[in-house]
């Protein structure tokens, strides 16, 4: 009897190390058969891990927000020369033109809703650039705020442009947004206005701005 219970142990014992070798080898196929399949999924799929990470929109709104003011390519603005040729600006395509006197020249879009107005006069001496900065800036900013119930200022500052000095007042109210500026044309004042309606801010304040950006005199 003490024999063959040493037997059955035995057996027993053979048999548990042949059950933990073959799970182990399972375990093993198993391990082998998820790498495969990972590195089958990486090969389909090689930048799947630069799409989840970059937002394919991240990159371009960057650019745009850098880019806004300086970029003068925009197929929605043309360039013109005014003012008896005396300065070249870029001025939004299929505005009609109205041109109440030889010192003023005002745009506006098919809905009448968009304003571009020009204004030059040679008898209101300006001072020249120098004397555009804080003084100009609270002026406009006086006018403005006469000119539309509620305004608000959203930027201010002189500006070099081509060489130019020009002072640029952005003000929005309830309904309007507005771009003003002032500058000097062979020594006369040069004013330049822009206005939109409120629901389309973000889009004339790009296209204002690169307007006044494009100004050359000569």
């Amino acid at each position: 009897m003490k024999h063959i219970a040493v037997l059955l142990m035995f057996i027993v014992f053979v048999s548990t190390i042949m059950g933990c070798t073959q799970v182990a080898s399972n375990l093993s196929a198993n391990k082998n058969s998820s790498k495969e399949q990972h590195s089958q999924s990486t090969d389909e799929f090689p930048d799947e891990k630069v799409i989840k990470i970059i937002p394919a929109n991240t990159t371009g709104e960057k650019l745009e927000e850098k880019h806004a003011l300086t970029d003068q390519s925009d197929d929605r603005l043309e360039r013109k020369s005014i003012l008896s040729n005396q300065l070249e600006i870029l001025i939004p395509k299929g505005f009609k033109e109205e041109s109440p006197n030889d010192q003023e020249i005002k745009f506006r879009d098919e809905s009448n809703q968009v304003t571009f107005t020009i204004k030059h006069d040679p008898e209101q001496k300006t001072g020249g650039e120098a004397s555009l900065g804080e003084q100009s800036l609270k002026k406009m900013k006086g006018i403005l705020e006469q000119n539309y119930e509620g305004a608000e200022g959203i930027s201010e500052g002189v500006r070099e442009v081509d060489g130019k000095h020009m002072a640029v007042q952005e003000i929005t109210t309830k309904n309007k947004y507005v771009l003003l500026c002032w500058s000097s044309l062979h020594g006369g004042h040069l004013e330049v206005e822009v206005s939109s309606p409120i629901g389309i801010q973000e889009e004339w304040s790009v296209l204002a701005n690169k307007m006044i950006e494009s100004i050359r005199m000569k």
